[in-house]
């Protein structure tokens, strides 16, 4: 049994028109999860009988499966060594070495099906009544796949209702920036509350307000409707955007049609823009798109400002102010998020002061960075080398999310989680 036949059996299987079909399915497009994954067009049960007839296989043959392009090559392979571990005749020996043979190839397990088919019965059935210190390793990954396989494969735990690990993942897990990882949470914590409805229920009630939607809705899937309506009003209700962007007039049109958009799609959903009452530039620009559209804007502004006639005439809110100062902490305390667009000095000096307030623990809602044109490109690259130099821990990327569209930001601004603000005591380094 070699890993040449097996691909010829897969191969013999499979249709174009199927394989056109999960590579969509499976997001292999540029810039999405599954990006460059190659599809024979095997549905999983044939798979599962090609697994099923090459169990013998042996492992110097399923890495050559496993390092395959082939999408389908790397699910029978997989699926090969959950049969060979279920096997009763299988050797407490020969389960470990397919747990460290799975564990070395975790990154081969490069979409969410062939983390979810396999880690369980593997990762988590070996870890059943041993120290579970892998499963929090993988946690730490910077890999996707890892991470997913450590929340995943606690499933073993939760059907024997041991739920402990299940729940300390997905505290740790719950500020992840990734929509499969929020599934992977919530699909995990609803396990839980089929085994234990109140384990599930005090949980929430500590954590759903800083759990992803995404994440909430699943895990409370199957509670009724009333409970589901109460934890869902637990989720941060977002009806103010504090707007960070530019006053300048001479930018290039995409930036005002980025602005434009936001205001547009503020001012439609009825969320006040909070913003800094410039007459001029971007923040104009949101301003009207947003009072075009039916919204309110409220604008903070200096006094000294509105003695240089600097402010817009037609806000639905005007507040002045003495200092810079306390425009600033006043534009943060009336908002539930902060959008920021491109800008200069101002804008960047306010995206940073807000974020570092998120790291003290002194803001915690939602901070989105609005990356029209690529132009905060530089900054992130500046704040990775901060990390990178120990000037700041890996965490704190957590204190921000990076949209492309103004659409992408309005959906980021709801599905953040809210800081939790003992966090502070990572704000050192």
């Amino acid at each position: 049994m070699t890993a040449a036949f097996i691909l010829s059996e897969l191969r013999s299987v499979g249709t174009p028109e199927k394989a056109a079909h999960l590579s969509r399915f499976f997001k292999t497009g540029p810039g999405q999860y599954g990006e460059g994954d190659r599809f024979l067009g095997v549905v999983v049960p044939l798979t599962r009988s090609i697994a099923k007839a090459n169990q013998a296989t042996p492992l110097d043959e399923l890495q050559l499966l496993l390092d395959s392009p082939w999408h389908e090559a790397r699910l029978c392979a997989l699926l090969i060594l959950v049969y060979r571990f279920r096997s009763r005749k299988a050797t407490p020996r020969e389960r470990e070495a397919i747990f460290r043979f799975y564990l070395k190839n975790a990154r081969r397990c490069d979409n969410w099906d062939l983390v979810d088919l396999s880690c369980r019965d593997i990762v988590g059935e070996y870890l059943v009544d041993k120290d579970r210190a892998p499963l929090y390793r993988l946690a730490e990954s910077e890999n996707l796949w890892e991470q997913r396989i450590s929340i995943v494969s606690t499933w073993a735990f939760i059907r024997r209702y041991d739920f402990a690990d299940t729940l300390r993942l997905s505290e740790r897990l719950m500020g992840h920036k990734h929509d499969l990882i929020h599934k992977a949470v919530g699909w995990m914590l609803r396990e839980v509350g089929k085994k234990d409805r109140q384990t599930l229920t005090d949980f929430l009630e500590r954590y759903a307000t800083r759990l992803p939607r995404t994440a909430l809705r699943y895990a409370i899937e199957h509670y009724p409707e009333p409970e589901r309506r109460y934890f869902l009003k637990k989720i941060h209700d977002i009806s103010s955007v504090c707007v960070y962007c530019a006053s300048s007039t001479k930018i290039a049109p995409i930036y005002f049609n980025a602005a434009e958009e936001l205001g547009r799609l503020l001012g439609k959903r009825k969320i006040r823009v909070i913003n800094g009452a410039g007459n001029i530039g971007l923040m104009r620009a949101v301003s009207d798109a947003a009072l075009a559209a039916g919204g309110t804007v409220t604008g903070v502004i200096p006094r000294f400002m509105v003695e240089q006639d600097w402010y817009h005439k037609g806000l639905t809110e005007l507040i002045e102010v003495e200092t810079m100062h306390e425009r600033k902490q006043l534009m943060a305390n009336r908002s539930d998020a902060v959008i920021a667009l491109p800008g200069g000095c101002g804008t960047l000096e306010e995206l940073l002061e807000i974020i570092t307030w998120k790291q003290l623990g002194l803001y915690l809602n939602p901070i989105v960075i609005l990356n029209v044109n690529h132009y905060y490109d530089p900054l992130f690259e500046l704040l990775r080398n901060a990390m990178n130099e120990n000037f700041m821990r890996p965490q704190h990327v957590g204190l921000w999310a990076v949209a492309d569209t103004p659409e992408e930001a309005i959906r980021l601004i709801h599905t953040e989680p809210r800081w939790d603000a003992s966090l502070r005591k990572i704000a050192a380094i």
